[in-house]
């Protein structure tokens, strides 16, 4: 059955489905993190192990400068962590933002990611915006960060 109506435009269906990018972004994040609590526990109890992602990444740079045997390379984690900075604040919004496609005619389909703010001055810390044609690069980056810390795992 074919709909009455297309469903987006031509331009729209073309490069990756923003909502296949959110869900591989995340699925990624989630391995960095399965990743890093892998390392914490070597250091501490599980019960010591803190629940959210930000407090997680801070205690693994403190456990790196005690435990340089977590990794095979400190100084190349430490700095893997650093560039993950501005994905994980992106993570944070993909994970509990709504979705909206707009069209700029310069720009093509641009999609915008807001997620809930406690008042209306934080709105735009809580909002995210792609490009259709930035969606792929920017899950390739995060693919390559995740691969090259996954090489800084110690041979077991």
């Amino acid at each position: 059955m074919t709909a009455p109506f297309p469903l987006a435009p031509p331009a729209a269906k073309s490069g990756m489905d923003v909502h296949r990018f959110r869900g591989e972004y995340l699925d990624r994040f989630s391995a960095i993190e399965t990743w890093v609590v892998e390392r914490l526990l070597q250091t501490c109890a599980a019960n010591a192990v803190p629940q959210m992602l930000g407090p997680r990444m801070e205690e693994l740079r403190k456990a790196l400068a005690e435990h340089p045997d977590l990794v095979k390379n400190q100084v190349k984690v430490q700095s893997l962590l650093t560039a993950l900075t501005p994905y994980q604040r992106l993570r944070g919004i993909l994970a509990h933002a709504c979705v909206h496609v707009a069209h700029e005619p310069e720009a093509g389909h641009v999609h915008i990611f807001q997620a809930p703010a406690t008042s209306p001055d934080q709105a735009w810390q809580c909002r995210a915006v792609l490009r259709a044609d930035e969606l792929g690069p920017v899950l390739n980056r995060l693919k390559d960060i995740q691969n090259r810390l996954r090489q800084q795992t110690p041979d077991a």
